[in-house]
């Protein structure tokens, strides 16, 4: 029986001793950790430090010189650059200005940022040099794309912006800032921002995936719709695609004077008998658009062509045979008035007087075959016609 409480009491001893050992190794372990401290990196040179907490900064001090690390430091086990303060050793955070140049620290951890960060005091995007975490300015290429910084707060730029060196305007997208090319609606008007450099276009252009003759606003850069006077000829640009449609000072006077008159169609028609012209306007009272300006041949001074107001009747595909011509797709406006083909030799597409531009005709009103076709095929009946 006192053989058995000894050995009791010997197993509780030998437990007691081990649990003391346990924790000594324990204790000996959590100072080797918090003695061994962290590897740095100052201006090349690898180091070994402690962070230290205290009264609410974060401190980096160095194991051999036991003084505070200042300036930038990389963290290795942390892999992050942090910041400093030269006066007192505090990590730094937010935006800071050293030795004359911004960085963004962030405001949790002290890292030093890289990219496009936005700094929400400022309401503004910025971009930090990806290497040296340094804010840049001014024109950068940055992922395929080019952004404007502004050259004094480093605010990313949108809209419209002037590149003096290069002597022209671009435009950076208002939502992400990069640089736009080729056609771009802006602000409800058109503009071409040339393929290569981004340049704002001007004046003539001609746009390949449309194929299309356009003019851009020689101030503005906007893309001209309807009448402008462009080297002191009226155009006309088409007023949904700003294509060229027509450039005629005659047919602009015309217009003008086309918006006090009506037609039971849709459609109006006005011989300019000096100028030899044919235009043909859509549209109704007060909205007509021009819709062609044609060459045609009115009557000679001899045959003058009737002038005043008219309707469209009657129409035929040819005739003449009987007199040694043939006209074709003929449009009556009044009496033996008509609009029709030159003439050609009996029953041929042969031309027998091709000319137009000139008053050379009895009467009636000579076009080419095309445009007689389409009056022929288009104009309705009733539609009104001025000669003047």
């Amino acid at each position: 029986m006192k053989e058995k409480i000894v050995n009791k009491w010997a197993g509780v001893f030998i437990g007691c001793i081990c649990m003391c050992v346990l924790i000594g190794l324990n204790t000996l372990e959590a100072k080797a950790d918090e003695g061994a401290g962290c590897s740095y990196v100052v201006n090349g040179v690898r180091a070994v430090g402690e962070e230290q907490y205290v009264d609410g900064h974060w401190y980096l001090l160095d194991k051999q010189t036991g003084s505070y690390v200042r300036g930038f430091a990389y963290l290795e086990n942390a892999g992050k650059t942090v910041y400093y303060n030269p006066e007192n050793g505090q990590m730094l955070y937010g935006e800071q200005c050293v030795d004359g140049h911004w960085y963004y620290l962030n405001p949790y951890t002290g890292e030093v940022s890289y990219g496009f960060q936005y700094i929400e005091n400022a309401h503004k995007w910025v971009f930090y040099d990806r290497s040296t975490g340094r804010m840049l300015y001014g024109e950068q290429y940055i992922d395929d794309h080019w952004y404007l910084l502004d050259s004094y707060t480093g605010a990313v730029t949108y809209g419209f912006q002037y590149i003096r060196k290069d002597n022209k305007w671009v435009f950076y997208d208002r939502v992400m800032g990069w640089m736009l090319y080729g056609e771009q609606c802006i602000d409800d008007g058109w503009y071409y921002l040339n393929p290569y450099t981004g340049a704002v276009s001007y004046n003539w252009t001609w746009i390949p995936d449309s194929e299309k003759w356009v003019f851009y606003d020689e101030v503005s850069g906007r893309m001209c719709h309807e009448w402008h006077n462009v080297g002191g000829t009226m155009h006309y640009f088409d007023k949904y695609t700003g294509e060229l449609r027509i450039a005629s000072n005659e047919m602009y006077d015309a217009w003008g004077m086309a918006q006090n008159m009506s037609s039971q169609t849709q459609y109006l028609m006005m011989i300019n008998n000096s100028a030899c012209r044919l235009f043909i306007f859509q549209g109704s009272k007060g909205n007509w658009t021009p819709l062609f300006d044609w060459a045609c041949s009115p009557g000679k001074d001899s045959t003058p062509t009737v002038k005043g107001y008219y309707t469209v009747a009657a129409r035929g595909l040819h005739f003449g045979e009987d007199k040694g011509y043939t006209c074709y797709y003929w449009t009556q406006f009044y009496g033996d008035y008509l609009f029709h083909s030159i003439l050609y030799y009996p029953n041929s597409m042969n031309p027998m007087e091709p000319w137009l531009g000139q008053r050379l005709s009895h009467g009636c009103v000579r076009l080419d075959i095309e445009n007689a076709r389409w009056i022929y095929d288009r104009i309705p009946r009733g539609t009104q016609v001025y000669s003047y």
